[in-house]
């Protein structure tokens, strides 16, 4: 666990149990814990030279709380059931983290289910899950209860709970999640002294409303409570609750830094200069009350999630020189209705339009050769997709588009990916270009109004499910040209005729 480091002090702390296969989904919630100021303690920090067992047992015994993580991997390690039951057995407080559907061994089943468990598998967004983790406050007692923690001029953590915050003269350094989490935050006032801000530093401050910073500051400015750099050229930090629906970015602003507005809920109209060059990743992430942003005609990249889950926008222009749409751009916008695709758009990243569930129609630019992975996925109002000149659609492109009926699939086709359109519960008619070679595993199953497919002289390849439990498809005639095909392609019912 590179990123995070175990605890190594007299105070209180949490014990995590997990076992290292499952370090990539355990590591972040430490850090996370972490940032918030708990003193976390894991089987990393174990001194060289000790005892592994009898260190581990000290320690567990020592702890304030016992924080599990669950899986079929950690149900299956003797070091997690040793660590389990020696919990049990000196009675700490104990939080059980199911990070997939197990069965526990007899021996500690009975006492397990009566602790406080969170079955992570099903709370899909980080957000939620943390508040669940935390609102039994059952570790309290592990944070560190020092307002400021500052280490070499470099502000750490801010642990205290008041709503006006003025940051000390001895910082210089307003580190990485530094008031991250912090409900009450109002106002952050910012001292002469500091000459840097890391990276979300005012992350999830839902009161937040307003900075200020002292006139001597050589780095940074705010300009009616917005934190700007000193040239006033970089939008760093919209707060979060500034009053006011309508936000216009000052003219000779070139960048906007990611999360920059995230999470700004009071927001419905922001508009933005054509001088803006580039907006940071999630830069508008979760604003739910906003409606429209007029972007920057000189954007020629919209980079990840830029727009993730604006469930209340309905309009964005997309400019005339935009070349890329990053990953997730407008995933989770379930208001947005129409989006007009620039022509020279050649890129677009996966799940760019995922869980767009108002998105009726798209018009693909000719020069995008890929539908991306999970591009529209679950966009179970589009009814109309033009493909123009696309060679590929990636897996799950169109999965679960429940209204989809209306399109053509173009004659520079090559590839369907795997479940591609699986679940298209309206699609009727299928013609499948010569130009495809392979029809990928699931591409088009679960189709249950599926009745007539015709496939065209030039594709080599059915593979595995590929119409799987599609009720209404009862024949279907194959080209010569087809090489192989799975035995379990088509449904029994569905005559399959060479």
């Amino acid at each position: 666990m590179a990123l995070v480091k175990a605890y190594g002090g007299e105070s209180p702390f949490i014990f995590v149990s997990y076992s290292h296969s499952d370090r990539e989904e355990v590591e972040p919630v430490i850090a996370y814990l972490q940032r918030l100021g708990y003193n976390v303690w894991f089987d990393e920090g174990l001194p060289l030279g000790q005892d592994w067992a009898q260190t581990l047992d000290a320690r567990i015994g020592e702890c304030e709380c016992f924080l599990c993580f669950i899986s079929t991997r950690s149900v299956g390690s003797p070091e997690c059931e040793k660590e389990i039951r020696r919990a049990l057995d000196t009675k700490r407080t104990m939080v059980n983290v199911f990070l997939e559907p197990v069965e526990l061994a007899p021996s500690v089943a009975d006492e397990m289910m009566r602790v406080q468990g969170i079955e992570r598998f099903r709370i899909h967004d980080d957000s939620a899950f943390y508040i669940k983790l935390l609102e039994s406050r059952l570790f309290e007692s592990c944070r560190d209860t020092e307002e400021f923690q500052i280490d070499s001029g470099n502000l750490v953590r801010y642990n205290g709970k008041a709503s006006a915050v003025t940051v000390p003269v001895s910082v210089t350094q307003i580190g990485y999640n530094a008031f991250e989490g912090c409900s009450h935050l109002q106002l952050v006032s910012i001292p002469a002294g500091v000459d840097r801000i890391g990276k979300f530093a005012f992350n999830d401050t839902p009161a937040l409303h307003r900075f200020e910073v002292e006139q001597d500051n050589g780095f940074f400015r705010s300009i009616d409570g917005v934190l700007y750099n000193k040239s006033k050229n970089y939008l760093l930090a919209y707060p979060t609750a500034r009053p006011g629906e309508v936000y216009s970015i000052p003219e000779g602003v070139k960048y906007i830094a990611l999360v920059a507005f995230a999470e700004a809920n009071v927001l419905t109209w922001i508009d933005m200069p054509d001088g803006v060059i580039y907006v940071g990743d999630r830069a508008f992430e979760a604003c739910r009350n906003l409606v429209h942003v007029r972007v920057s005609e000189s954007l020629t990249r919209i980079r990840p999630y830029t727009f993730s889950r604006c469930t209340s926008l309905v309009g964005c222009n997309l400019p005339a020189a935009l070349e890329d749409l990053g990953d997730g751009v407008f995933s989770g916008c379930s208001s947005l209705e129409q989006i007009d695709l620039p022509a020279g758009l050649t890129c677009i990243g996966e799940m760019a339009f995922a869980h767009c569930g108002a998105l009726k129609g798209v018009a693909l630019p000719a020069g995008l050769r890929e539908v991306p992975a999970y591009g529209f996925h679950e966009c179970s109002s589009l009814a109309t997709v033009d493909f123009a000149n696309v060679r590929r659609i990636a897996p799950y492109a169109f999965k679960n588009c429940d209204a989809l009926t209306d399109f053509v699939l173009p004659g520079t086709l090559e590839d369907i990916g795997r479940a591609a359109f699986s679940g298209c519960d309206s699609l009727m008619r299928l013609k499948i270009p010569g130009s495809v070679r392979s029809i990928g595993e699931y591409a088009f199953d679960r189709c249950p109004r599926l009745e007539t497919v015709e496939i065209c002289e030039g594709v080599r390849e059915i593979c595995e499910g590929a119409f799987d439990k599609d009720e209404s498809l009862r024949r279907v005639l194959l080209p010569d040209s087809v090489e192989t095909v799975h035995p379990q392609a088509f449904p029994v019912w569905t005559e399959v005729v060479r």
